[in-house]
């Protein structure tokens, strides 16, 4: 079996409640994230 294709995508996901750092003055409503999927030539998806 052998990778024939990597495919990476970035997301913005929203978070259901706020988080705050830096004693409240930065908000995130978002969550940066990347997901990865590897197919192989056995049709094997992952």
């Amino acid at each position: 079996m052998k990778i024939t294709r990597i495919t990476v995508y970035a997301l913005d996901l929203p978070l259901t409640h706020p988080n705050f750092l830096s004693g409240g003055r930065l908000r995130f409503d978002t969550r940066d994230s990347s997901f990865v999927r590897i197919d192989t030539d056995a049709g094997l998806p992952g």
